[in-house]
């Protein structure tokens, strides 16, 4: 533009000497305009031409994050349980990851059950982070590293790095941002959600065993009590002529309590803290409560008549898939989408998979909620933070973004491989490609489904091949809900809301009372202790673990966020 009008101006000038020359003509208006226009095509020609960028990779590879090939290092665990493969370059999904975005991962693998020690002790070592970091279930030591500068603040950059997410959740109504923002408007993770509208923790009845009996679903505790009892009472139910039948279990009490516990006006939710709120608003802890005495005394009852798995304080995922292979149980306290999965473990599902072999029960009702109910929590796990030492970490943030809710990736994580597990139609929905006859379909080989990452559980995830061979597995469970279904907003937020100096109560009083709590809890049902005579000494016992702090700190939490 600079040499265009000091071209102009001497331009000008040589004009203005032209028409002062004796004896010469003034320029008319169109000669002049002439010449200008031709002055400036010599000046457009004479400046350097700019090359455009080569953005040509975009559109050849439209899931591509970046033209070069870039490599993160993530730190995550192994697998919740055997049936869940580690995180694997070898593996399908992440192969296909990395076509798909560009982007390589290496990965630091470490063990799931001291998952949380390990990356407490990592955060304390002052070492260099993984440039993505799985952060465990202690949501206070997420806040703590952010806080120390150890993980980048997600919250400034929300919109322009997550926007798959957000387009994901403001399609469900769901303000994702707003919930997982820390009291100080930060955001050090961004976590995975579940859909549990789709796969709630609920009792689960051995059909073959529920048949031969002619029993029914029950409705009541009093029907649930003659159901197991008429299974204890009929024996060798198996038919391998030992008396090895377990009657009622659950992978440990923690996912023993949330099927039973809106029978007893206790709102337990996996392995939630035990606190809720009135109508008032008041928070109250529900450890102490005379609804969670009488859930307790029952659940006695039931182990001291042999209901009960005696096993039940020690079981393991494993262990109690172990026992449904061994066609030993009669029910047990899961995910509503383990009843194809255990049924395809017994026997008989085996030797025909797909059909119905555990059934899907209801909620339960007792004197002390005569309303059948299942609440439903939005329930956010499996965070990653951004280390703050991570050179590229908006490309890190827009991986995530691309794992956890692109539409390409939702798809090829939720059913598998194209080709192989299914095929997309015209107009590139799924379509479930059957199993081959004789065997049990299943996307975790290919390192599918639930993964060690933040992760979206859709409805397609936990409902595409049952849609298929497990008809009956879609249709029971949504009649289910939609008959009981009751959503209610977490009072105690599992992630974000919380000030420094609730967090630091968190860490000071949170593990030592769930701690004592679970002894308790455990001692009470296997009958170490009694709850008439015992539970004012555990009451107090846990009022000197910071039960009342706690209390009041939840209590602060929930009139801000609520």
């Amino acid at each position: 533009m600079k040499k265009l009008t000091a071209l102009l101006l001497v331009l000008a000038m040589s004009l203005s000497l032209v028409a002062c020359s004796a004896g010469a003509t003034a320029p008319t208006a169109a000669s002049e305009e002439k010449v200008v226009e031709e002055k400036k095509e010599e000046v457009k020609e004479a400046a350097p031409v700019e090359e455009a960028a080569d953005e040509s990779w975009k559109e050849e590879h439209p899931g591509w994050l970046c033209k070069d090939k870039t490599t993160f290092t993530v730190y995550t665990w192994e697998g919740e349980s055997s049936s869940y493969l580690p995180p694997s370059n070898d593996l399908f999904f992440w192969k296909w990851m990395e076509d798909y975005t560009n982007v390589h991962i290496e990965w630091e693998v470490a063990p799931y059950a001291d998952f949380d020690t390990l990356i407490a002790a990592k955060l304390a070592s002052g070492e260099k982070l993984n440039d993505i970091v799985m952060m465990g279930k202690q949501q206070q030591t997420t806040l703590s590293a952010g806080q120390n500068g150890m993980l980048v603040d997600l919250a400034p950059h929300w919109n322009d790095w997550f926007s798959n997410v957000e387009t994901y959740f403001n399609n469900i109504d769901v303000n994702f941002k707003g919930i997982i923002t820390n009291s100080d408007n930060t955001i050090y993770a961004v976590p995975g959600f579940a859909a549990p509208q789709q796969n709630r923790i609920i009792l689960l009845f051995n059909t073959l065993w529920m048949d031969k009996l002619g029993l029914k679903i029950p409705e009541t505790v009093e029907e649930f009590e003659a159901v197991l009892r008429a299974m204890k009472e009929a024996g060798d139910l198996n038919g391998n002529g030992l008396d090895d039948e377990i009657i009622f279990t659950a992978t440990d009490v923690e996912w023993l309590l949330p099927s039973i516990g809106t029978a007893f006006g206790v709102e337990t939710i996996e392995s939630a803290d035990f606190y809720a709120a009135g109508a008032d608003g008041v928070v109250y802890p529900e450890y102490t409560t005379e609804n969670m005495k009488a859930m307790l005394g029952w659940l006695n009852g039931l182990y001291e008549e042999g209901l009960l798995d005696p096993e039940i304080t020690t079981n393991t995922m494993d262990i109690v898939a172990e026992k449904v292979t061994a066609d030993r149980v009669g029910v047990v306290s899961m995910y509503s989408s383990f009843a194809g999965s255990y049924g395809n473990l017994t026997s008989a599902g085996q030797a025909d998979p797909g059909k119905e072999y555990y059934s899907i029960g209801k909620p339960l009702t007792s004197k002390w909620n005569s309303t059948p109910t299942m609440t439903m929590y939005n329930n956010y796990s499996r965070y990653a933070g951004i280390a703050s030492t991570c050179e590229n970490p908006e490309l890190a943030a827009r991986w995530l973004d691309t794992l956890i809710a692109d539409p390409e990736a939702l798809i090829i994580r939720a059913c598998g491989e194209p080709g192989n597990t299914f095929e997309f139609d015209a107009n590139h929905n799924p379509v479930y490609k059957p199993a081959p006859e004789g065997q049990a379909w299943s996307i975790n080989p290919l390192g599918c489904g639930q993964i060690p990452m933040p992760h979206i559980q859709t409805d397609l995830q936990l409902n595409f091949s049952k849609s298929y061979d497990q008809a009956w597995y879609v249709d029971s469970y949504t009649a289910n809900q939609v008959e009981y279904a009751t959503w209610k907003m977490a009072s105690v937020p599992k992630l974000g809301g919380y000030s420094e100096e609730e967090t630091e109560l968190r860490n000071l009083y949170q593990a030592d009372l769930k701690a004592g709590w679970q002894e308790y809890r455990n001692k009470f049902i296997t009958g170490e202790l009694d709850t008439e005579a015992d539970w004012d000494a555990y009451a107090k016992t846990l009022s000197a673990l910071g039960m009342d702090e706690l209390t009041r700190c939840y209590q602060s939490v929930y009139n801000r966020t609520h």
